[in-house]
């Protein structure tokens, strides 16, 4: 099955909210949304909104909060996330790719697990996912979208739920599934091996997944149109995304891609990703192309 990023991203987004509720205290609130009104109440005045539902809860606001006499608040939780690794050795491509999509899952504000299995099998692969489900709202399986893991990966699913293989019409095109199992309905992402290709995906799929389950009213990454340092080809009919370097030359925002050297290196050296849409084949120098900036404030 193939699709587009933005169906798969109406696949995603169909039915999905924010987590239930929880009252926490005020340290454990931070980096959380609020999930309704924080008011203060004094005998003889009006209610007081002293942080408003939607609102992230940060450091400078915890004093003001606390002298209301508020000492918990309601918020939407971080996500669980699971990050398991098929195949996994030291040092392996899926260990390291692993690692990228767990730290990047942290950064975006979730709880991370991460779980490994060596020697894939259907019923300890079986086994492992449902012990793995307890503790996850978000299912990542690193390794699964390969070829030969697939099968078995499917075999392991078999009572538990359906995960359809999907193949984004991206260039290079991406390999990877969703779906939901358990009793919960718990969403897994499945991912490839390659971290250039899982890292992009994350930005494409799980980080903006991650936020609407946190309660962020703005789940996606800000945008900006920046001038393009050199003249680019794309494949027709494929939307493509471009890693490379973006910085601000006399108030315009200038993208330069990254040769297309070792992906690790790409990945590390890389400051955004610039998006050439399906029906561009070219993209002459000096011309403006939406990116989205990787670094800065996550939450």
């Amino acid at each position: 099955m193939e699709r587009t990023v933005d169906e798969q991203l109406g696949e995603l987004f169909t039915g999905l909210e924010s987590l239930q509720p929880i009252h926490v205290g005020l340290l454990e609130a931070i980096g959380c949304y609020v999930a309704r009104d924080v008011v203060a109440r004094t005998i003889g005045e009006p209610d007081r909104v002293v942080l408003p539902a939607g609102a992230l809860v940060t450091t400078r606001q915890l004093a003001r909060v606390a002298s209301a006499g508020i000492a918990s608040i309601e918020v939407a939780p971080r996500p669980r996330v699971v990050v398991l690794s098929l195949g996994d050795e030291p040092a392996s491509p899926t260990a390291a790719t692993a690692l990228v999509v767990a730290a990047a899952s942290q950064e975006a504000g979730a709880e991370v697990y991460r779980a490994s299995i060596h020697n894939v099998e259907p019923r300890t692969l079986r086994e492992l996912l449902e012990d793995q489900l307890v503790r996850a709202d978000v299912l990542v399986i690193i390794g699964g979208a390969e070829e030969a893991i697939r099968p078995v990966l499917d075999e392991a699913l078999t009572h538990l739920g359906e995960v359809p293989a999907v193949e984004l019409a991206t260039e290079p095109a991406i390999p990877h599934g969703f779906g939901r199992i358990g009793n919960e309905s718990t969403p897994v992402f499945v991912f490839p091996v390659s971290a250039l290709s899982a890292y992009a995906l994350f930005e494409m799929l799980l980080r903006p997944f991650l936020r609407v389950l946190a309660a962020d009213p703005a789940p996606f990454r800000p945008t900006v149109k920046a001038r393009v340092r050199m003249a680019l080809a794309s494949p027709l009919g494929r939307q493509e995304f471009r890693f490379g370097l973006i910085d601000v030359t006399d108030g315009v925002f200038e993208f330069a891609p990254l040769p297309a050297v070792e992906p690790l290196t790409v990945l590390a050296e890389s400051t955004a990703l610039g998006i050439i849409p399906a029906e561009v084949s070219a993209v002459e120098q000096g011309s403006s192309l939406i990116v989205i900036p990787l670094t800065g404030p996550t939450a």
